[in-house]
């Protein structure tokens, strides 16, 4: 019996198992290592601000999964976010009250949805790959959002 059990163990797949779950184990390690060294590292604040930051890749990142999911890629997401956030945040600034910040999120979601209904259309119908869809639209999305900000930042917060 103490056999089988020593084999078992001879047996374990280091490789599969670090392939896995090896990013989790660096990210814990990180932030072990972190909080022993930096003071307020593991404080609650600290974690938010983390995920608050993180966030809107990790959004992102969930759209892109579909599209590589379903053997696609997309190339315009960054530039469709800054498109949709220039014309949200320009709306915002251009205005007074609380209705409108609701006007501002649905300007964005508008541009950010019609921007993606112009990439899945050229890609289904129209038959063009999805690497030069996307392309054609990354360009056009980073160009559309310095002409529409006048190649100026906006700066909504204030």
């Amino acid at each position: 019996m103490i056999a089988t059990t020593t084999n078992a163990v001879r047996d374990i797949n280091y490789s599969a198992f670090f392939n896995k779950y090896g990013m989790v184990l660096i990210l814990v390690l990180l932030f072990t290592v972190l909080s022993f060294n930096i003071e307020g590292f593991a404080s609650f604040r600290n974690i938010f601000s983390i995920l608050e930051q993180v966030s809107m890749f990790g959004i992102i990142a969930i759209g892109v999964t579909f599209a590589i999911v379903t053997a696609g890629i997309d190339l315009s997401t960054g530039s469709i976010v800054a498109l949709a956030s220039v014309v949200g945040a320009t709306i915002v600034t251009g205005s007074e009250g609380y209705g409108m910040t609701l006007v501002a999120f649905g300007g964005a979601m508008f541009v950010g949805g019609f921007c993606g209904l112009i990439n899945g259309t050229i890609t289904a119908y129209g038959r063009i790959p999805p690497f030069i869809a996307t392309l054609g639209m990354m360009t056009a999305a980073r160009g559309f959002a310095q002409l529409f900000s006048d190649g100026r930042p906006v700066d909504a917060s204030s």
